[in-house]
């Protein structure tokens, strides 16, 4: 039977990582719900489901470029939100 092992981790960010830390999720938190919204408008009107590569496109050309904060984090941060609302909907 094999061993587990745990490691704790206490992450005591300054006050600097601390905002960036809440940039971060507001930002991916405003992606999954672009992406919801966005998803739901096009199924009821046209009665089509994008996949997270077309999402995550349509995000950068719409919100983006009129939205200069979304630019202060690192993309990954929108990107994988853009998945996980796929995942989420594809379980």
């Amino acid at each position: 039977m094999p061993q587990y092992k745990s490691h704790k981790v206490r992450l005591e960010p300054n006050n600097r990582q601390a905002t960036l830390f809440a940039k971060h999720a507001g930002c991916a938190r405003y992606a999954y719900n672009w992406a919801l919204g966005i998803s739901e408008k096009l199924y009821a009107e046209l009665g089509i489901s994008l996949s997270d590569i077309d999402l995550n496109k349509m995000f950068v050309k719409m919100e983006k470029a009129s939205h200069d904060w979304l630019y202060q984090v690192s993309k990954c941060a929108t990107q994988q939100a853009i998945r996980n609302y796929k995942n989420a909907v594809n379980n």
